[in-house]
């Protein structure tokens, strides 16, 4: 496997595997071509073959790959080969709903959340009961999680941020618009959709005037 591989590649994958679950959702069959691939996630089929190029080899050529295997590489690169133990911060709008979405998805479980609203303190989303805030640090640790999601107020976020790294979580999604000091080890993902939104905006401007 290459050392350097571009993010946008590992962004692709995740989204391969999307597809190739639907395709056996569908019964497609026991191979997959890397132009029906690209047709399903509708990019070209040059840039699957590349993306899939920086990981080994494959496919069989006038064969083309077989789909559990590569479902199960795909899987791998991205460590999904087991659950992932996810903790929740901040169980509003967004929490409630990524909780849940998360409940029916595969490679992710979450396993804990917390909130500092003593209304919300003790009560369960499904089998989860929403634990204090203040017992992060611990709670995490023993859990083994290795994900968080943040979904807090900004000011609240980097005391969030202190505790989940001391719990010796290493992946944190932040929905909190604000900049996190997080160690070496520690990898930051920042979902802002309000530049999502802004950047949607910009690209129906320019399909009106060209």
């Amino acid at each position: 496997m290459k050392d350097l591989i571009p993010e946008a590649t590992v962004r692709r994958l995740s989204h391969y595997l999307r597809c190739i679950e639907m395709m056996e959702k569908c019964c497609y069959g026991e191979n997959l071509q890397s132009k029906d691939l690209a047709r399903m996630c509708s990019i070209s089929d040059s840039v699957v073959r590349r993306d899939l190029s920086y990981f080994g080899t494959f496919g069989i050529k006038g064969v083309g790959y077989d789909l559990k295997r590569l479902k199960d590489s795909i899987k791998r690169i991205l460590g999904l080969t087991e659950k992932k133990k996810v903790v929740v911060v901040g169980v509003g709008n967004i929490g409630r709903a990524l909780i849940g979405y998360l409940s029916r998805v595969d490679g992710f479980e979450v396993v804990a959340a917390f909130d500092n609203d003593p209304q919300k303190i003790g009560k369960k989303i499904g089998k989860i009961k929403i634990e204090d805030a203040v017992n992060i640090t611990p709670i995490t640790a023993n859990l083994n999680a290795e994900i968080a999601v943040v979904a807090v107020p900004s000011d609240e976020a980097q005391k969030v941020v202190n505790r989940l790294v001391k719990g010796r979580v290493k992946g944190i999604l932040n929905f909190a618009l604000v900049p996190l000091k997080v160690p070496d080890d520690v990898t930051v993902r920042y979902i802002e959709l309000l530049t999502e939104l802004e950047v949607l905006t910009y690209n129906i401007k320019k399909r009106r005037k060209s």
